[in-house]
């Protein structure tokens, strides 16, 4: 039969990635937390994590087990709760955003997360959409904040708000006070998002991406070097116009006034299937609760900090 405490050891093994930092959290010896993994696998009949490689990995019997285990402490707490011993478990949470997000309301995100004692970001990771995926789906992440994507049923997502996009240039290479078509537009220079970002289909649609030989075309996944690239004179971007307001007022850049139609960015949070719990829940109202891509803090910045 499980004990609490052998579920609590495989929970915090899970969370930190190795028995030597579970032991630290659980302020136990490291010998004492391998005991009671090897009691609980022997109990269990099965292993619960992958050994030998350089990573540990949960098996997927584990996985399972794991779940179970994650149930089993909260309800734990909560029947401390109701009898006034006040246990608490403290959840570990790995997110992982883009470079929007970091850039904005990343800071308010933690805050409100860890406005509840129970909940400690534990890991942020800022990376490309497609890197984020892969790391949620090998589940190093608990929960990014990308782009919209489409994906299977191991994955959940939903929608948390769309980011307006302008066209901007360096005043070198376009002039604010015209009017381009969307041919203008197409036979300019152009800097646009590299396939990492996971940005370049949402786009694609309204933006001159097409490869031509009588013009540039560079990618980046990186949307602050594509912001430079723009004030260097390398082409037009068709970015966050709430990232680049800085620079506009300070001359760096141009919106660029034109004929094509304007459209939005949508970004979701996406999580695995099988973390969707009481927990998780709350997490994602911590979410929406910080959601703000207009970037209050970004618009003090000034525009050299930026670059």
């Amino acid at each position: 039969m499980a004990t609490l405490r052998q579920l609590e050891a495989l929970y915090w093994i899970a969370q930190l990635g190795s028995f030597s930092r579970a032991a630290e959290h659980l302020n136990a010896s490291q010998s004492a937390i391998s005991k009671r993994i090897q009691e609980l696998e022997q109990d269990c009949g099965f292993a619960a994590f992958e050994r030998g490689g350089r990573e540990l990995r949960v098996t997927p019997r584990g996985a399972e087990l794991l779940d179970l285990a994650s149930d089993m402490l909260a309800l734990a707490a909560q029947i401390s709760e109701l009898s006034g011993e006040g246990y608490q478990i403290q959840r570990h949470l790995r997110i992982g955003v883009n470079e929007l997000t970091a850039a904005t309301w990343l800071p308010a995100l933690i805050s409100v997360l860890e406005r509840d004692d129970r909940t400690m970001v534990h890991d942020v990771e800022v990376e490309g959409a497609r890197a984020l995926t892969d790391r949620l789906e090998n589940g190093h992440l608990d929960l990014i904040i990308r782009t919209k994507f489409e994906h299977g049923p191991l994955l959940r997502s939903r929608d948390i708000g769309a980011v307006p996009l302008s066209w901007i240039a360096s005043p070198s290479l376009c002039d604010r006070d015209r009017l381009y078509s969307p041919a203008e537009l197409d036979s300019l220079p152009v800097v646009t998002y590299g396939i990492q970002a996971g940005v370049r289909d949402l786009v694609q649609p309204w933006a001159p991406l097409r490869r031509s030989r009588q013009r540039r075309v560079i990618t980046t996944d990186s949307l602050s070097a594509l912001v430079r690239m723009a004030v260097a004179g390398l082409g037009v971007a068709l970015v966050p116009a709430s990232f680049c307001a800085p620079l506009v007022r300070a001359g760096q850049l141009i919106e660029i006034r034109t004929d094509a139609r304007p459209t939005e960015l949508p970004f979701v949070v996406a999580y695995r299937t099988n973390e969707e719990d009481r927990f998780m829940h709350a997490v994602l109202q911590g979410v929406d609760e910080a959601c703000d891509f207009s970037a209050p803090e970004l618009m003090g910045v000034p525009a050299k900090a930026i670059l």
